[in-house]
């Protein structure tokens, strides 16, 4: 690649995320094209909400694996899409209605200094045509609480990124 090239597969090689808002259709979308198109991500965490008696990691499997959304993985790795699937991703437990996403905190102690990246892709609810336009998509490279305004509760020092994250132009560089 050329001076100045982004090198995104080099970039996501082993990275691991948290990906709050991963249960809804865009979330869905941004994290199975992830795996999708960067195989080397190392582990994708989904924040699953329990639903209808189903435990996180049952409504996973039941529910958001089995969405059409994920078609193109299904095709790409035909018999290997539940193995493939179960060696990338992880569904845990929480809600981004409660403070810290309800991640249990043994599981923010297990995973703490291991992630690269919290990644917010929730629409906010919002009243009226104008709020609906400026709902967030955020998927920078930083802990997510500013972005879902104050509802993902999930600060740098609490949660999980290893280093210090910083804000880069589009070709990588630091802004």
């Amino acid at each position: 690649m050329g001076q100045g090239s982004l090198d995104v597969t080099r970039i996501l090689d082993g990275v691991r995320v948290v990906v709050l808002g991963g249960t809804g259709f865009l979330g869905k979308l941004f994290w199975s094209m992830l795996i999708d198109r960067y195989p080397n991500v190392g582990r994708v965490y989904v924040v699953v909400r329990p639903k209808n008696a189903l435990s996180p990691d049952a409504r996973f499997w039941t529910e958001i694996a089995a969405s059409e959304t994920l078609e193109p993985l299904r095709r790409t790795h035909g018999d290997n899409f539940e193995s493939f699937l179960r060696s990338k991703v992880v569904a845990v437990d929480g809600d981004m209605g409660r403070p810290m996403c309800g991640l249990d905190e043994p599981l923010v102690r297990q995973l703490r200094g291991t992630i690269d990246a919290v990644i917010n892709v929730r629409l906010q609810p919002a009243a009226g045509r104008r709020a609906r336009s400026q709902r967030l998509w955020c998927a920078e490279r930083r802990p997510a609480c500013t972005c879902a305004r104050g509802r993902a509760h999930i600060a740098h020092e609490h949660l999980l990124c290893r280093g210090h994250p910083q804000r880069a132009d589009s070709r990588g560089r630091p802004a």
